[in-house]
């Protein structure tokens, strides 16, 4: 019966010894990688790297990293998504006033307003309007694909890139405005595309 409290006894300072160092592990990767402000190079990774005898102590310890670090991270995501969301209103209210004052200098006939510190001025630009279905309803009468370029089969057959490969690309297409704009001042009609005179405030 002594013996087996012995056993027991000794089995869980044992255990206690095992979580202290892995804790202490755990701490000791912590500030390696904090150190590393997060970027590990080879030398670094070289360090990192777990060995036989080091095994069961070490994985465990990154587990527990692991999970600190996951846990950082979403309390950043959580606290980069707060200031996106303040961002976004001082951007609307800074649009609202911007609004407020254009108006009334398209009303009195201003232009410019000014003093020693400030000049605020009505800017004006003839950007491209694309409507909400333009690009759909140019896309589905025709089909996007990838081909080879002339010149370029020998290389790319070296490279393994066939048209089989090529196949397998999801190509997105986009609308240029910048050539929408262009066709429209040549007289040509562009479906769902508009140029639009727009005013907006300048401060310097």
């Amino acid at each position: 019966m002594g013996q087996s409290k012995e056993i027991f006894a000794e089995e869980r300072n044992e255990s206690k010894r095992s979580l202290y160092d892995i804790r202490q592990d755990n701490l000791t990767l912590l500030a390696f990688i904090d150190a590393a402000d997060g970027e590990l190079d080879e030398a670094a990774m070289e360090e990192l790297t777990i060995n036989r005898e080091e095994f069961q102590q070490k994985a465990i310890a990154y587990g527990f990293a692991i999970r600190k670090l996951e846990a950082d991270a979403e309390v950043v995501a959580q606290e980069i998504k707060r200031l996106q969301a303040r961002e976004a209103a001082f951007l609307k209210k800074a649009k609202k006033l911007e609004q407020i004052v254009l108006e009334a200098m398209t009303e009195f006939g201003e232009v410019k307003v000014q003093n020693e510190l400030l000049t605020l001025s009505i800017r004006k630009s003839s950007p491209v309007e694309l409507s909400e279905t333009c690009h759909d309803d140019i896309i589905r009468y025709c089909s996007v694909t990838a081909f080879i370029t002339p010149g370029k089969e020998d290389e790319a057959i070296a490279a393994g890139v066939t048209s089989e490969v090529l196949a397998t690309l999801n190509i997105k297409s986009t609308i240029s405005k910048t050539r929408v704009a262009s066709l429209i001042k040549e007289g040509i009609t562009y479906p769902g595309a508009a140029i639009v005179e727009r005013k907006s405030l300048q401060i310097r």
